[in-house]
């Protein structure tokens, strides 16, 4: 949460940027009557909506192909004195432009399914999921050796609300779970060790799988480029989250089944 808007005034009208306002348009109309909700899923109209309503906030919810300046025209938007980011991820607002705004995010809001989601990807690489697709699909049936998660390591870089919800699901898995973090002398039931960013390379070549889960900001651009990759096993599984893709170097072989399977691009 950043900024110091005074919030004194009750909010009554808001600006919603969804790209598929149906989603939850009457969950959200019927839990405040009391605000009147405009919904924009047509980026082009973001500055006639906003021009017209004047709002008091603005909700908005970012995805590829539904972001970028219109975003931020409507979040610092004369008039506006909250905007809500209907994820964890603003760095796309960075850095605020008037102090008067408040700003805040809905950081783990999402995390336990896309905690699955990670998991799905390392069972469907273990399990050759992506290959009896493949069979099913020509009609045929092949039996195909597979590994279990049970005794692998996982190494988790970034733990967050998705690193450690991640970390708790590998775990009941039987794998041993390794972190990079900040956080290096805090707890968690689902990590066994904790290491600081400067001991990355030190561990990509020692894991099975890899789950990127790190704010996506200057610092963090590059962290997985081609040198880190060359580091891990041949075989190593790799997962990210929040935007990331993998560099262009990893689009053939072995690398492009691991990112056809992760719907990776």
């Amino acid at each position: 949460m950043t900024g110091t808007a005074q919030r004194a005034a009750p909010i009554t009208r808001v600006v919603v940027l969804h790209a598929t306002p149906d989603d939850f348009r009457h969950t959200l109309e019927g839990a405040h009557p009391e605000v009147k909700f405009h919904w924009v899923s047509d980026l082009q109209q973001v500055d006639a909506v906003m021009s017209s309503v004047t709002p008091d906030a603005v909700f908005a919810i970012r995805k590829t192909g539904f972001g970028g300046l219109p975003h931020r025209r409507a979040a610092f938007f004369p008039g506006v004195r909250w905007v809500h980011v209907g994820g964890s991820g603003y760095e796309h607002l960075l850095p605020v432009e008037r102090s008067d705004v408040c700003v805040t995010n809905g950081r783990g809001v999402l995390a336990p399914f896309v905690a699955e989601t990670a998991i799905g990807g390392m069972l469907t690489l273990n399990g050759r999921f992506v290959k009896y697709l493949d069979q099913q699909s020509r009609r045929l049936w092949k039996s195909l050796a597979f590994r279990t998660l049970a005794d692998q390591t996982l190494l988790v870089v970034g733990l967050g609300a998705i690193g450690l919800e991640v970390a708790a699901r590998a775990k009941s898995f039987g794998m041993r779970v390794i972190a990079i973090t900040s956080r290096v002398h805090e707890t968690h039931s689902g990590v066994d060790e904790h290491y600081p960013l400067t001991q990355l390379a030190e561990w990509l070549p020692r894991v099975d799988v890899v789950s990127l889960h790190v704010r996506h900001t200057d610092e963090t651009t590059h962290l997985i480029d081609s040198k880190a990759l060359a580091l891990m096993k041949p075989d190593c599984t790799r997962r990210g989250a929040a935007g990331w893709r993998l560099p262009g170097c990893v689009r053939t072989g072995a690398f492009a089944a691991r990112q056809s399977a992760l719907d990776m691009p």
